[in-house]
């Protein structure tokens, strides 16, 4: 079924043949009796047989995402290791927790809005917390990292933290405790990620430390631009500075250096006459940006930006 186009009832369908394999086994849904309890009469039994194999096969990542997106999408394998991993720790309840392949755009937008999510970002996972469910509390984990709004009323609660940022997951008395090295970067509760009170979270909750910390291990380390840049690599040092304001177009620090990697570009021509006037306006641009963005009591990013105004080396 390689490049075919799925029908919205049949990812549907699948959405509801993957939960069953989650809650029951894969060994029921392999049944063929199955398909013929689970058709509803809009899909064929020939092409609801090909659905299932498929599903048991290759799981619910096929239905969503075509080979080719993953392979050329700069966190595909992030996002296949999540969705391939879903059945070491999921357990399939009656909402507000759930990954998120069959979100509709209205509820990805709400949540987006709510947490401060970048459009750029693929939402995977949301347990909403909210009183009234609607997605503007709890966690929700995307391809770049993890969305924490513990309490909805306080808006100082919310904390993010990037797959980049750990390298390890522990699970202990009801908590994941997320670390970089030895030192811990966050905890989350386990009601973070499974909802009700039947859940196995013992058996549950080392299963998914595991698949986090594995996931992890696949994210790319952060490059720092100047660092390419230092090394010659201007295009590759500014298009990573670039994107890296494209995600975060608030971060003072963002715009000092895409600066930082202009000026030093220009700095590293031969002639003085090659030196273009009209990119070191750009250059300024970005630290008057950074100006703007930082506080007036921050004296030492304030001395930063200007101790690069101007300077081409």
């Amino acid at each position: 079924m390689e490049n075919y186009k799925f029908t919205n009832e049949e990812k549907d369908f699948a959405l509801d043949v993957f939960n069953d394999s989650i809650k029951f086994g894969m060994s029921l849904v392999e049944q063929p009796e199955y398909v013929k309890i689970r058709d509803n009469g809009s899909i064929p039994q020939k092409k609801a047989n090909e659905l299932v194999t498929l599903l048991c096969d290759k799981g619910i990542l096929p239905f969503f995402y075509s080979e080719e997106e993953l392979e050329v999408h700069p966190h595909g394998r992030i996002i296949t290791a999540f969705y391939n991993t879903l059945r070491e720790w999921y357990k399939v309840s009656d909402g507000d927790c759930s990954y998120a392949c069959g979100f509709g755009d209205s509820t990805l937008f709400e949540i987006r809005s709510n947490f401060g999510i970048s459009r750029d970002e693929v939402i995977l996972f949301e347990r909403d917390t909210s009183f009234w469910s609607n997605n503007n509390q709890g966690l929700v984990i995307t391809d770049k990292g993890f969305y924490c709004i513990p309490d909805n009323d306080d808006i100082d609660s919310q904390f993010t933290f990037s797959w980049k940022e750990f390298d390890k997951v522990q699970y202990q008395e009801t908590c994941l405790y997320f670390y970089n090295g030895n030192e811990e970067l966050a905890s989350l509760s386990w009601k973070n990620f499974y909802k009700g009170n039947d859940v196995p979270i013992s058996e549950l909750g080392p299963k998914l430390a595991d698949v986090l910390t594995q996931i992890a291990q696949l994210a790319d380390p952060d490059v720092n631009p100047i660092d390419l840049a230092n090394e010659g690599k201007f295009d590759e040092a500014l298009e990573i500075a670039e994107s890296n304001l494209k995600s975060d177009p608030n971060n003072a620090f963002k715009h000092i250096v895409k600066a930082r990697v202009i000026y030093l570009k220009e700095g590293k021509k031969d002639n003085i006459e090659d030196i273009d006037e009209q990119v070191l306006e750009i250059a300024l641009k970005e630290l008057q940006k950074a100006i703007e963005l930082t506080d007036s009591k921050d004296t030492e990013t304030l001395s930063l930006i200007n101790l690069n105004v101007g300077y081409v080396n």
